[in-house]
This record gives C-alpha cells, sequence and structure tokens, in this order.
C-alpha cells in the first residue's frame, strides 16, 4: 500500500514550469530538460519536484501537521536538478530545513520572474540594432567592472550581508554609467538593465540586517541572473571572462 503524499502530474509540470527548468538551488546553475538524442518526439529531463517536506512518515522534513493535500500540493513543491535533489535529503534533511528550500524556491521564481520580464531569452539572442557605440567595446567594460567584485563569486561562507549591500549598490552605479553609452533598445542595453535591475531586486529585498542565511539565498540568486546574461555576452561579443566569472555560467 502507497502511503506517500506524491505530487499530481499537473504539480509536477507547474513547479517545473514557474523554475524555467532551472534547478532552484542557487548555488546551481543547472538546466534540467532537453532534447532526447535517440527520439524526436521526446524529451530527457533530468529535474525533480522534490517535497520541502517528505510525502511520508520518516522522510525528509516530514511535517505531521499537514495534511495530504497540503504535502501533495505545489505549495510544498521545489524543483531541483537530481543531484541537489538527492543531496538536500541526506541524512533526513538534516543541513536543509524546510525554511531554507522555501526561501530557495521563492528567490529563484522570482529571478525567473525577472529574467521573463527584461527580454532574457536563455537560448538565443536579442534582436540585432545599429551599435554605433561599439557594443563589443561596451561589453568588455562591463566584464571589467564586474571581474574584481568578489561578492559574486567569493565562498557565501566569506560573505557579510552588510558588505554585500554595499558592493551590490556600487556594481549598480558602475552598470548605470556604462549603460549610458550604450544605444537605447539594444542587446547590450537590455543585458545591462536586467542587471541593474537584478541588483535592485536584491536590495530591496534583502536588507543588510539579514541573516547569513537569507542573504545567501537572495545572492545565489543575483549571480545567477549575472550568469546567465554573462553567457550570453561571451558568445555574442567573444568576450574573454576570467576563472571567476567563469564559475556564474549556467551549466548544461
Amino acid at each position: 500500500m502507497n502511503n506517500r503524499d506524491d505530487f499530481p502530474p499537473p504539480v509536477v509540470v507547474k513547479v517545473a514550469e514557474r523554475a524555467s527548468y532551472l534547478c532552484s538551488n542557487p548555488k546551481c546553475t543547472r538546466m534540467t530538460c532537453g532534447p532526447c538524442a535517440a527520439d524526436d518526439t521526446k524529451s530527457a529531463k533530468a529535474g525533480v519536484a522534490a517535497h520541502i517536506c517528505a510525502a511520508s512518515p520518516g522522510g525528509p522534513r516530514y511535517d505531521p501537521n499537514q495534511t495530504p493535500a497540503e504535502r501533495s500540493s505545489i505549495k510544498n513543491a521545489i524543483w531541483l536538478c537530481g543531484g541537489c535533489g538527492f543531496i538536500v535529503d541526506k541524512n533526513k534533511g538534516v543541513d536543509y530545513p524546510a525554511p531554507q528550500l522555501r526561501r530557495w524556491k521563492h528567490d529563484h521564481e522570482a529571478l525567473m520572474k525577472m529574467l521573463v520580464e527584461s527580454g532574457f531569452n536563455p537560448l538565443g539572442t536579442f534582436p540585432q540594432m545599429p551599435d554605433v557605440k561599439h557594443s563589443d567595446r561596451i561589453a568588455a567594460d562591463v566584464v571589467g567592472a564586474l571581474e574584481d567584485r568578489g561578492v559574486l563569486f567569493m565562498p557565501f561562507s566569506q560573505e557579510n550581508p552588510t558588505y554585500v549591500a554595499l558592493s551590490i549598490d556600487e556594481i549598480r552605479s558602475k552598470l548605470r554609467n556604462l549603460r549610458a553609452d550604450s544605444v537605447p533598445g539594444s542587446s547590450i542595453d537590455h543585458r545591462m538593465k536586467a542587471m541593474i535591475d537584478a541588483c535592485r531586486h536584491y536590495m530591496n529585498n534583502t536588507p543588510p540586517s539579514t541573516d547569513m542565511l537569507v542573504m545567501q539565498g537572495a545572492l545565489g540568486s543575483l549571480r545567477k541572473a549575472f550568469g546567465v546574461h554573462l553567457k550570453q555576452m561571451q558568445e555574442q561579443y567573444g568576450i574573454v571572462l576570467d576563472a571567476n566569472l567563469q564559475s556564474l555560467l549556467p551549466q548544461t
């Protein structure tokens, strides 16, 4: 007899869509869906709709106060790649409590919404426009402005919420200055605006007095936003990224 409160198929699809089929772990940038090489009519998925609170007694983060309907609802689901889904459940999930997973989900979905609204396409590029301001030069300047920003790549354990907020504000100011030299509506203009929006989102939702766990989740989401745009800038303009910025790029 199955005593698990599993997610119905529509919930699995919807939580994956809300995550844009990207892992919700702020430290992971893995895509979880792609084509099946052997069958043109199928896709290959490497992601899971994981239970924030376990589907059955004795499982990771099991909450006896939840009803079966609550356990199998989308509110109890988070989209993760297979590896992260396995890791968060190790040792009955003691290293990844439910509030932390809920924060991951909230921050990741907020990031995906922001990327959609900014016009970002992870598989393509923005329409080309006449670029009299030399977008390739501006792209190189953007990379130069980010290369020494440890807040984008230093280990989370070495970060301080107050200094993180200050550094992100400085990044936003630099990008705003660089954007003044770009053609409105051009590809590089869109990308800088999206990165500025990511900085603003962090600053509006993560006060300097926040605790480390909240900061880490929000900072991970901001790093993802920068990573997806840097990847496209690298491909579009042929810019060279150092090892630190390379670590931000989405995995395939």
